[in-house]
């Protein structure tokens, strides 16, 4: 009996490898995939209803930088009764209580400060002691251009505790009164400060208890460079009370005022300012009626991030412009590479969102002018986003350090504008061209070439395998677009790792209209029929050949790492499962060898 043990002891020990390498084959899989589709992150601000960012899962808040205006101008600290000859306008609505003031008549009560006017960058502050949360308007006046008329121009910054939010106005007799940009949401307790800070360059900042909240841009009212008096401004306040009214002139920002014009591109200037923003559904469920995400981001190089969340449903978003293109995407979503990446607040409020990419729960980390944070990202975390406030279109500035992306890409496939155009007809009709890739690499996107000046219907386009010289398999595929003239790139879903060799580039139109660049008499293209929707796992069975060559062409960011036991992708589970079966089999033969030497040596002593 002693002599089966070597051969027992061997069939434990390959059965203990085989289960080991299992369990680290299952944890690589599930902790791996998103890093090798390489998805980035989100932040704006997360709500629980969703704009442009998802729920955060923590919510972490850097120390504010606090900024405070020059000196009390009047902190009301004397017998209750009237203001006092220092104050203009409609006094009679006000009176001291207790050294605070109170507005004591309805309707619009607006006062200014006479002793003198302030220079061409002015800050007015107001201490909100006791707050009425049904008072319709609290409001800071900036650069009134006199204190005679009974509504003389001016901006006004109020804040409305009822709808809580803060708007930001100008007033001219023939411009009348213009909101200038939108609302920002927030809220006041008793004992806040609120203030504002109108600039020379007609930029006015947004202060609750010094720390900026937003900016709005009052560069259309025809005064935003003038000097002014400051003031208050109230309507329908209830029980209000306020105190130690402050301000004066000030050149001083709390953070350098970002140089105009705005500098978008983050590998170009530092600081850099962001881009108002749109995520549109992308997806084929996404009703007609579906409303955008608003915001603003930092867009980076399109090789370097992605321009969708690759999230599901209705929250399956791509980025793009406000204003401008509205079709050419931004691409924010920062791949891992931000890792370690210094964002520093310069102006507005920044929020730093760090995720898994298509995750429904990440990190928010909110920043205010004069913070900064550095990114450090969690397993499975794998990108970044930058972004403003949810549907605050309004520009925010941050200086960037250690946020180098990767090398530059490298594309396979036909760059070059085909002089031919296509006649149209391609609709439901999936087309894959030949192309080669000459080294390993991991592609991203795919870009085309549309001809139509203004096109309609969407475009799939997706990568297959070879097979005998013909498309086989789908590799990779992105979501659903409309396209615009010109080059359109988009991201795949999901970043396959190439080896050299023969691949096929395609793509699927929604209808007969698109039209694209191409030229006959060469290439090698094949088509098949398939009803537009996600692109088919096995390309259409009887496709066609065509001698024909489309602008089309893939983009390899870097090269794939080397696979290991801890770091499988999703398309090395195949092979991870044949080398278990090797094993098996290798076992299992091994285990016959030693049970026939152990029964030779046996048999001497029957």
């Amino acid at each position: 009996m002693s002599k089966r043990y070597p051969a027992i002891i061997v069939i434990l020990l390959l059965l203990a490898v085989i289960i080991s390498l299992s369990t680290v084959d299952a944890a690589a899989i599930g902790s791996n995939q998103a890093a090798w589709d390489y998805i980035p992150s989100a932040p704006p601000t997360a709500t629980p209803t969703f704009t442009s960012t998802p729920i955060p899962a923590t919510v972490r808040s850097a120390a504010p930088s606090l900024w405070m205006p020059p000196g009390v101008l009047d902190n009301f600290n004397r017998p209750d009764g009237a203001l006092g000859g220092d104050w203009s306008g409609s006094t009679a609505g006000y009176e001291i209580t207790s050294s605070r003031i109170r507005v004591i008549s309805s309707g619009e009560q607006d006062i200014y400060w006479n002793v003198s006017p302030f220079g061409v960058g002015q800050v007015v502050t107001i201490t909100l002691s006791a707050i009425d949360n049904t008072a319709s308007e609290i409001g800071l006046i900036l650069k009134a251009q006199n204190i005679v008329d009974d509504q003389p121009p001016m901006i006004n910054v109020l804040y409305s505790p009822a709808a809580g939010y803060i708007q930001v106005w100008t007033y001219t007799q023939s411009q009348g009164w213009l909101q200038r940009g939108p609302e920002i949401t927030t809220s006041f307790s008793n004992g806040d400060q609120f203030g504002a800070h109108a600039r020379a360059n007609g930029q006015v900042e947004v202060y609750k208890n010094g720390v900026s909240i937003g900016w709005r841009d009052v560069t259309g009212w025809p005064y935003y460079s003038f000097d002014g008096y400051i003031g208050l401004f109230n309507i329908d306040v209830g029980s209000t009370n306020l105190d130690d009214f402050s301000g004066g002139t000030t050149d001083n920002a709390p953070t350098p005022t970002p140089p105009p014009p705005p500098c978008t591109n983050p590998l170009a200037c530092n600081p850099v300012s962001s881009i108002s923003a749109r995520w549109r559904c992308n997806t084929l469920d996404c009703p007609p009626n579906t409303s955008d995400w608003t915001g603003a981001v930092i867009a980076w190089p399109w090789y370097t991030a992605f321009e969708s969340n690759n999230r599901v449903n209705l929250n399956s978003r791509t980025i793009f412009p406000h204003a401008g293109n509205p079709d050419t995407p931004l691409y924010a979503y920062m791949k891992n590479w931000a890792d370690g990446c210094q964002i520093t607040a310069v102006s507005g409020t920044v929020v730093v969102i760090e995720w898994q990419r298509g995750s429904e729960i990440w990190d928010t980390t909110t920043l205010q002018p004069g913070d900064t944070y550095t990114v450090s990202l969690a397993s499975p975390q794998n990108g970044v986003l930058i972004e403003g406030l949810d549907e605050v279109l309004d520009e925010f500035w941050v200086s960037l350090s250690n946020c180098t992306p990767g090398s530059s890409p490298r594309s396979f496939g036909e760059t070059d504008i085909m002089q031919g155009t296509s006649p149209g007809g391609h609709g439901n009709l999936l087309h894959a061209q030949q192309t080669s890739l000459g080294g390993a690499g991991a592609v991203q996107s795919i870009s085309i070439y549309v001809e139509n000046q203004t096109p309609s219907g969407q475009l799939r386009l997706g990568i297959y395998d070879d097979n005998g010289g013909q498309p086989d398999t789908l590799l990779a595929e992105t979501a659903p677009f409309t396209p615009t003239h010109g080059w359109n790139t988009r991201d795949l879903l999901t970043r396959p790792d190439l080896v050299e060799g023969t691949y096929w580039l395609a793509f699927v139109p929604e209808n007969n209209s698109l039209r694209f660049a191409r030229v006959a008499g060469t290439g090698v293209n094949w088509r098949g029929a398939h009803t537009f929707a996600a692109l088919p796992s096995s390309f259409p069975t009887s496709p066609v050949s065509q001698t024909v060559k489309f602008s089309i062409f893939a983009t390899i960011v870097e090269d794939p790492t080397a696979v290991s036991l801890e770091s499988l992708n999703s398309r090395s589970v195949p092979t991870f499962f044949f080398l278990v079966v090797v094993i098996m089999l290798l076992s299992i033969f091994v285990t016959t060898l030693l049970l026939i030497f152990a029964r030779r040596q046996r048999q001497p002593n029957r």
